[in-house]
């Protein structure tokens, strides 16, 4: 089996974290994303960050936030 490797360009952080959502959905769990998916996954990356933003979440590392 031949693994090639393709690199994209994010040009901003929620790019880069759903880019690196769906890396490793393909490395850990075999799944690949079509482009609507990938929108879905982008969509709700900046949704997120809205809302930690809106309770001022920003400022926490993630498992701050994730074990109170």
């Amino acid at each position: 089996m031949k693994k090639e490797t393709l690199k994209i360009k994010a040009f901003n952080n929620p790019e880069i974290i759903s880019y690196n959502i769906i890396g490793h959905l393909k490395d850990n769990h075999n799944i690949s994303l079509n482009p609507g998916e990938f929108k879905l996954v982008y969509n709700s990356v900046i949704q997120t960050i809205r809302q930690l933003g809106e309770n001022d979440l920003l400022k926490h590392d993630a498992e701050t936030i994730i074990n109170g």
